[in-house]
């Protein structure tokens, strides 16, 4: 039996719970990368020495990119980057144990999303007039230059001016979708043909069903009760199954047990989320058994710095997924619009790693399973269009790697009143 140990609050307490119930010493597994602004290892390493664990450590670089085909079949869909962690400490982890347990559930049953209390900011922050917002506020906050780094100061404010926008349900849902495709966002990237057919549907409607179905009073409760029956159920937990079983590992997931999560659900609103301070209930636990710094410092959880990874020895990875499209050819996505945010993360813009990270898995999945390319020569594939490893720290912010050319190429088609 080993653990996850990201050097966040949830999985550093199952592993403090673990370790002291356990009459052997616990495996731990951690991964990082090796730039330590960006890595969870020493934070882990904390927790691993505090508790005498025998702890392995994995890093990863841009390769993981490579490792897209393997895990994209074993997921049998586009994988968010979320997975991209599971399914490198699994594989670390698989080479010890056969079971692991992790902190799944945490977030969405002690209220740990930075969203849940960002409602409140957006709140106040709409009661600012909408003219002002928009046309003297906005411009502003846009001149903000993106760091490209986690939940950056500038990616804060641009969701905070977004969200403001929206009201009540509607405010938590578009909170819930900001950093991958918005319905907006979705309507620029489908082509007009597609979105003709599927345009009527919105994904808001899955969530609304469970936020409006009675099961919860308070606004952060229904927002939880929301998220456990979509976002968990249908998307995290077959994710972190699925990644750690492709090497044949069995992962569980404490949080999840009956008695503790109806035990989660009985606590009242303003105790999992108390003065804006997220997973309140979780933290003074928590303050038991970890560093005090551990405990309330920032999220991040098993992560890369994909958005450097994607201006950097990737970048020409994706603008050949973006040129020699499938599901462009196909008629399903809009070259134009995936050029655009391309460029503006390639020019320092706007940071859009999440959406073009899922471009380039769902170009993967297509070609897979649409059209029945197999994984090693989809790895090929990938390792060809991989820029040398000098070019990795080389990032331009400023520079346009747009030609005269490639300006004409790539000009927004005119938009109908749908488009």
């Amino acid at each position: 039996l080993g653990a996850f140990l990201s050097g966040g609050i949830d999985s550093s307490l199952i592993v403090a719970y673990a370790a002291r119930a356990s009459k052997e010493s616990l495996r731990t597994f951690s991964v990082g990368v090796d730039d330590e602004s960006q890595s969870e290892l020493p934070w882990a390493r904390r927790v691993a020495e505090r508790y005498q664990t025998r702890h392995i450590e994995t890093t990863q670089d841009t390769d993981l990119a490579a490792l897209t085909p393997r895990m994209v079949a074993a997921l049998e869909e586009p994988v968010d980057p979320f997975a991209c962690g599971v399914y490198v400490v699994s594989r670390a982890a698989a080479e010890h144990v056969k079971v692991v347990i992790g902190g799944d559930g945490g977030d969405e049953l002690f209220a740990g999303y930075d969203r849940y209390k960002g409602q409140e900011l957006a709140e106040i922050y709409s009661h600012v007039p909408r003219l002002l917002r928009h046309k003297v506020l906005r411009p502003l906050l846009r001149r903000v230059p993106d760091s490209f780094g986690y939940k950056s100061f500038a990616s804060k404010l641009r969701w905070l001016d977004e969200t403001a926008d929206f009201d009540g349900f509607e405010r938590y849902a578009h909170s819930a979708a900001i950093l991958r495709f918005t319905h907006a966002r979705k309507q620029a990237l489908f082509t007009h043909s597609s979105w003709a057919r599927i345009g009527t549907v919105t994904s808001e409607r899955l969530l609304e069903q469970y936020f409006q179905d009675g099961s919860a009073s308070a606004f952060v409760d229904r927002m939880l009760h929301a998220d456990c029956m979509t976002r968990l159920s249908d998307g995290q937990l077959p994710i972190t199954d699925k990644m750690a079983m492709a090497h044949s590992l069995e992962l569980r997931s404490p949080f999840l047990d009956r008695r503790v999560a109806e035990f989660a659900m009985r606590i009242p609103a303003q105790m999992k989320l108390k003065n804006g301070r997220l997973k309140y209930v979780t933290r003074r636990i928590a303050e038991r058994y970890l560093p005090l710094e551990l405990v309330y410092r920032r999220k991040q959880g098993l992560g890369f710095p994909l958005a450097l990874w994607l201006r950097g020895r990737l970048r020409p990875l994706l603008r050949r997924v973006i040129e020699e499209s499938r599901l462009a050819e196909a008629g399903v996505f809009r070259t134009d619009e995936m050029m655009r945010l391309a460029q503006e993360h390639w020019s320092g813009e706007s940071d859009h790693n999440y959406r073009l990270w899922m471009l380039f898995n769902l170009e993967m999945f297509w070609r897979h399973f649409i059209d029945g390319v197999q994984v090693d020569k989809l790895e090929d594939w990938i390792a060809s269009s991989m820029a040398p490893e000098s070019v990795a720290k080389g990032v331009e912010p400023q520079r346009s790697l747009v030609t005269a050319t490639d300006a004409e190429r790539y000009a927004p088609a005119p938009r109908s009143p749908i488009s």
